[in-house]
């Protein structure tokens, strides 16, 4: 099932946005912008779908979902999902997926909407014999795999069933069955083949090895083994830790889209680049689409340069017209205008006070860091000019790549 475009209505920040998706769609915006919102109803789609299927024993799934039977929700109020208002009995969000079937066939569309049902429920709307029904409700399968960013993981982990590791996907609980994952994946040997060969073109010596006996063990081990040293799952360290973590969802269920929401947050910007790096490296090998909502200038710089990926930038719920991408631009770059009242104000006679003569030792003053003097008004006016990094300047950033 290849999903090429998404159209959200009327969801929580979202009005109307359109979407065409590349092997990569990376998300860019400032705080409240809807990244996070446009994630969250492409999941629930294919969840409430899923949702739909097992809430009967009926040949067609139900038509409507109590709120404890979505297996997938952003809220516990779902009713209030709609844009600006609650749901109603004639308006909610809706939803609609253009996809194919094969590489040749010709895109069809599959659309979902939501209204509020009777006791507070809601109702859901779709054409269940369309098969993208078929392939979305399979739990077995799952479409979408919902990945926040990754803090760690559990020190241990109990065996768990399938339909419960199922379920946990399906609730954007990726990290907490990732050793159920990874044991699933040791007992297929072709598919672990495809995880080794992914993930060592960015850990060129990485393995994974997993010792379990169910008559035996109540608890999963994982080992893996870097440059020749076995490690614990829970002592590797971040950056191969989310590496494994998404190439092993990628390559055990091979679903359409891999969301991803600050997948950089706790990452070193070393280890940021080698995510990006991973992400790409998933793209090439299969058909997931990957979208990944992001504030990281680093994953920004390594992701735009290639060509399998498109920048989305949102602001206020809104897509913003893309007129000329720049890659290279520094996400603290300035406008011209902006540097030419830098050099304006450089010029200042207050700025060409502070110009030390060579003999004016007095105003020099030692450097802690170097152990050398130097003039400590020039120390002044590097603070001045250089100001720290800031959220506002990463916003700034991406909207010069995006300049008139």
């Amino acid at each position: 099932m290849l999903i090429s475009a998404v159209k959200i209505e009327k969801f929580k920040r979202l009005a109307t946005i359109e979407l065409s998706l590349s092997n990569v769609t990376m998300l860019i915006g400032g705080n409240n912008s809807g990244k996070s919102s446009l994630l969250q109803s492409i999941h629930l789609l294919i969840t409430t779908l899923q949702s739909a299927r097992s809430a009967t024993n009926k040949a067609q799934p139900a038509s409507t979902l109590g709120i404890d039977q979505f297996l997938y929700k952003p809220t516990n109020q779902p009713i209030r999902l709609n844009y600006k208002t609650d749901m109603t009995s004639k308006t909610g969000p809706e939803f609609t997926f253009t996809y194919r079937e094969a590489m040749t066939d010709d895109p069809k569309d599959f659309n979902l909407k939501m209204r509020r049902g009777k006791n507070a429920n809601i109702a859901v709307t779709f054409d269940h014999k369309n098969n993208f029904y078929d392939r979305a409700s399979d739990r077995t399968r799952p479409l979408s795999i919902f990945v926040p960013g990754l803090a760690g993981v559990a020190l241990s982990e109990e065996r768990r069933t399938d339909a419960i590791v199922a379920a946990g996907i399906a609730q954007g609980d990726a990290n907490l069955y990732l050793r159920n994952v990874l044991l699933r994946l040791t007992l297929d040997q072709h598919k672990l083949e495809k995880f080794h060969s992914i993930i060592r073109e960015v850990f060129g010596n990485l393995s994974i090895f997993c010792d379990f006996n169910e008559h035996i063990h109540t608890h999963i081990e994982v080992l893996v083994e870097i440059d020749g040293k076995k490690v614990p799952l829970e002592l590797v360290g971040a950056g191969a830790l989310q590496a494994i973590q998404l190439v092993a969802y990628a390559t055990m269920y091979d679903p359409g889209v891999l969301l991803l929401d600050e997948p950089d947050a706790h990452l070193h910007p070393s280890n940021q680049r080698l995510l990006a790096a991973t992400l790409l490296k998933i793209a090439e090998q299969g058909p997931v689409k990957i979208l990944l909502a992001t504030h990281s200038r680093h994953i920004f710089d390594a992701l735009s340069r290639s060509h399998m990926t498109d920048v989305v930038w949102l602001k206020n719920g809104v897509k913003q017209d893309k007129k000329r991408l720049r890659p290279s631009a520094p996400p603290n770059s300035t406008s011209q205008s902006a540097q030419r009242r830098q050099e304006s104000v450089a010029q200042r006679p207050s700025d060409r006070l502070c110009q030390l003569p060579r003999d004016d030792s007095h105003r020099r003053a030692m450097s802690p860091s170097q152990g050398i003097d130097r003039p400590a008004s020039v120390g002044r006016i590097s603070r001045r000019r250089n100001p720290p990094f800031s959220p506002a300047t990463v916003v700034a950033g991406y909207a010069s790549a995006f300049a008139q």
